[in-house]
């Protein structure tokens, strides 16, 4: 497979041939929906002071906080900024845009890097209803919301649904029962069912939703991909419609929503009953980059709105587009057709990858009197760290001891060892242990089955 990158212009990489040095930030671990502190460190390496004309957060949710507005000349300053983790599981890295008055440099992009993880037993619930008929009712589906951190989880209320589900929440407020609409739009269908909780560590659970909705009159393609549109070019597009009985059927408006051209509906050729062509054509008069829209056809005889997603690349007419792993080559300064893998470094190992003054060594005995887990792990390619886990019985609710994620020193050449004492357990009391694998992407999984152990 091949992969394309547009010469677009962009932000300079972070502190790049400019005046200002952003280190990224490492905030660790949080858990979903929460709110987390950081600080961004500016430091001016010139003579002069450099202003600041301003810092947007460019994730929504994302704030920064009061700071100054110029960073002295061979100094620092610190800009207090918030990370709203939200539904994010894993690695996520929330960027900010920062301004200067510094002449032709566009600006700078710091970054914050955070590991989110959630009390959840499922932390990202999905639900694709496949192809739904429109002409009857769908059966409902019962998706539960259970942690095993927690007995008395349960659902509050819908804080957010998407127009195509109903949502009921169950009687015993465990989970939710959801449907599609029969009264939504014939087509793709996407979003989130948000749900308010309970528990003050985990207010919020989203569940994925989807559905394709069909009717009587159905495209070749949904959603249709274009390509590559370029200014001042025509950009005309088609896309087959059909009804499978092979009845005819009559068109009535048609509209653009996320993006600018015209559409209108003709007879295909040659002339078919049951078929049509959706015509449509994208304008030069708009961002160019990538385009996401929706076309909606309305349908008089069934009453229905029959919706079309399409997407593709605007460019200017002198972009010129190359070949991503041609690019890597010829950087990396290794043949043309060897295999890039040795010198281009792995996605998931530059984003696990941390200072070195944030290692812990973990062949130090803790100090303290309580239980002492120990566990040594060969392969940690694929891990951020872990979490313990305590119960007072084997077959007991086990909650997490861990306050902050035990970092895996993948970094480390041989396996991983580990020591972890639990401080708070009760002297003479036996409790049960369990030890969770974390993995880049938050999901976790038992290193191995719970333990006993005794506090002396």
């Amino acid at each position: 497979m091949r992969m394309w990158l547009m010469a677009v212009a962009a932000f300079p990489a972070v502190g790049l041939a400019a005046g200002l040095v952003i280190p990224p930030e490492d905030v660790g671990d949080a858990r979903q929906f929460d709110e987390v502190p950081a600080q961004l460190q500016l430091t001016n390496e010139t003579a002069s002071p450099i202003d600041i004309a301003g810092i947007v957060p460019v994730r929504k949710g994302d704030s920064v906080g009061a700071y100054p507005r110029q960073v002295p000349a061979a100094g620092s300053i610190s800009v207090p900024v918030r990370i709203n983790t939200g539904n994010d599981l894993g690695i996520h890295l929330h960027a900010f845009g920062i301004k200067t008055n510094e002449p032709g440099l566009a600006g700078y992009f710091a970054q914050v890097k955070v590991f989110s993880t959630s009390m959840l037993d499922d932390p990202m619930p999905k639900i694709d209803f496949g192809m739904v008929a429109a002409d009857r009712p769908s059966d409902a589906v019962s998706v539960g919301i259970g942690s095993r951190e927690s007995d008395d989880l349960r659902v509050e209320r819908v804080i957010e649904s998407p127009d195509f589900v109903d949502v009921a929440i169950a009687a015993d407020h465990r989970g939710v029962q959801l449907r599609p609409k029969q009264s939504s739009t014939w087509g793709l269908h996407a979003g989130y069912v948000k749900l308010g909780l309970n528990e003050a560590s985990q207010p919020q659970a989203w569940i994925e939703v989807r559905a394709d909705i069909r009717g009587d009159v159905v495209p070749d393609a949904n959603p249709f991909g274009f390509g590559v549109a370029r200014q001042g070019q025509k950009n005309e597009f088609s896309i087959r419609l059909s009804n499978p009985a092979g009845k005819d059927f009559r068109a009535g408006a048609v509209t653009l929503e996320g993006f600018k051209g015209d559409a209108k509906v003709v007879p295909c050729v040659p002339a078919k009953a049951g078929c049509r062509l959706l015509k449509f054509s994208v304008a030069d008069d708009q961002d160019t980059g990538k385009l996401a829209g929706l076309i909606k056809l309305n349908l008089p005889a069934s009453k229905a709105t029959l919706g079309v997603n399409v997407w593709g690349l605007l460019l200017k007419a002198e972009t010129k587009v190359i070949a991503l792993d041609d690019e890597i080559n010829k950087r990396a300064e290794i043949p043309q057709g060897a295999t890039s893998a040795a010198v281009v470094p792995r996605i998931s190992d530059a984003l696990k990858r941390q200072p070195e003054t944030s290692k812990t060594s973990t062949e130090t005995e803790p100090d303290g009197t309580g239980p002492l887990l120990r566990w040594t792990v060969a392969n940690e390619q694929e891990l951020y760290g872990y979490a313990i886990y305590r119960s007072e019985r084997a077959d007991g609710r086990f909650k997490r001891v861990s306050a902050n994620l035990i970092r895996a020193n993948s970094d480390l050449d041989g396996p991983g060892k580990y020591r972890w004492r639990d401080r708070s357990a009760d002297t003479g009391k036996s409790y049960w242990y369990q030890i969770m694998m974390v993995y880049l992407d938050g999901r976790m999984k038992a290193l191995s089955e719970p333990r006993e152990f005794q506090a002396k």
